[in-house]
């Protein structure tokens, strides 16, 4: 149990980081601690089965634009973007590290 606890709470760090690197590069002003919740309570949403992965986007998006002053588009949008991006060669970076 403590291993999925730690795994969550690791992987919601990450993406945060990843999130607000993904800010300071589109120049979109906010505060890391605003990305950490926003980041938590998509995850947390995301644990509900069959309609969570499509719920995480859009609660994604409106604690964007809670706790930035991003817009829509094309500043959350590309904000996201590049966040993924740099989370998934983090991952595979990871992953080759440990094989």
């Amino acid at each position: 149990m403590l291993e999925y606890v730690l795994s969550f709470v690791i992987g919601a760090v990450v993406l945060a980081v990843c999130l607000w690197v993904g800010m300071t590069i589109t120049s979109v002003k906010g505060t890391f601690y605003g990305l950490l919740v926003t980041v938590i309570a998509a995850a947390l949403v995301g644990l509900i089965p069959v309609v969570g992965e499509y719920i995480t986007v859009a609660v994604l998006f409106a604690g964007i634009n809670q706790f930035t002053d991003a817009e829509f588009w094309p500043d959350a949008v590309l904000m996201v973007v590049v966040s993924w991006i740099i989370y998934l060669l983090l991952m595979l970076f990871v992953v080759s590290a440990l094989v």
